[in-house]
């Protein structure tokens, strides 16, 4: 017997289908040592037997390692609710953090809302100027003026004037008479 470590015992039995496979654990003499034996290929499907119980081989024994193959169903429902909850504890953990992106999120939020900003202006018709409000002027000065011009029609632009305005006129508005009159 090795008092440092396990001694690979190998097979010692096959029950419903599986192989159960042993190595003895150290102890200070012989007598005291006890087998583990396991359930290959199933995690956490171990047992202790004495030595002395597993050399003699009698009916407890044999209902024990019959017990534990029997139990494999509980063990896995187990398993599985083990999982389900240590899967929760790390949800409620991971809710309980704060989110590591926050400060990334807030700045796309930001420049969306501008994007969307800028859409929203260029979709928007562009308004015209409107014109100021003509001043209100007395019905009385209206009605006046409009005597007046009846009264004093304008005269008619005489070449002497249609000169002064042609004078008046920037040497582009002056080319591009010339070109019309072509």
């Amino acid at each position: 017997m090795n008092l440092y470590g396990h001694d690979e015992l190998g097979t010692i039995a096959h029950l419903g289908g599986h192989e159960l496979r042993a190595r003895l654990m150290p102890a200070r003499d012989l007598d005291r040592a006890t087998v583990e034996v396991r359930i290959e290929g199933v995690p956490r499907a171990t047992t202790h037997i004495a030595r002395r119980s597993l050399l003699s081989a009698d009916i407890g024994t044999i209902r024990q390692l019959e017990n534990r193959v029997s139990s494999l169903p509980k063990l896995a429902a187990d398993v599985e609710g083990r999982r389900q909850e240590a899967r929760v504890e790390q949800a409620e953990k991971a809710l309980a953090e704060p989110f590591k992106h926050a400060d990334a999120l807030k700045a796309a939020q930001g420049e969306s809302a501008r994007i969307d900003r800028l859409m929203a202006d260029a979709a928007k018709p562009e308004e015209q100027p409107q014109a100021e409000p003509a001043a209100e002027t007395d019905p009385r000065l209206e009605k006046m003026e409009r005597l007046q011009r009846a009264s004093f029609p304008q005269q008619p632009v005489t070449a002497a004037a249609t000169t002064t305005i042609a004078r008046q006129r920037t040497p582009e508005q002056r080319r591009q008479q010339a070109e019309y009159g072509r």
